[in-house]
């Protein structure tokens, strides 16, 4: 009997990474045009930076006169978790993408605070 050579022993990891390699190219191709219907965050218009949330935040409390220098500040972007979960498995994902473009649903947003450490 022949012992077996390296070369046939390396044959099964050589096919199941070629295997994984195309189950990967497969789900590759089938992400990119399904993207946008499987998630409806892919409908959000992000048309203002952070930078300028960043400054309209602070315009908008300086004009009803307070203060912010001496606080800390931290700004997220969010989602309107329930609602959102409401509509995709109402409406489904599609639908939800088109409200939240055409309709401007406040499901996304941003949320700044300024606060003090310990306070």
């Amino acid at each position: 009997m022949k012992p077996p050579t390296s070369q046939s022993r390396q044959t099964p990891s050589r096919r199941l990474d070629l295997l994984i390699t195309l189950l990967g190219l497969l789900g590759l191709v089938l992400f990119v045009p399904l993207y946008d219907d499987a998630f409806p965050s892919a409908a959000i218009d992000l048309s203002l930076s952070r930078d300028e949330i960043t400054h309209r935040a602070e315009d908008y409390l300086e004009s009803r006169g307070f203060d912010v220098q001496g606080h800390e500040f931290a700004l997220t972007f969010e989602r309107a978790f329930r609602g959102s979960t409401y509509l995709q498995r109402t409406v489904g994902a599609p639908e939800t993408n088109r409200l939240i473009g055409d309709e401007k649903l406040p499901l996304y947003y941003w949320y700044a605070r300024w606060f003090r450490p310990l306070q």
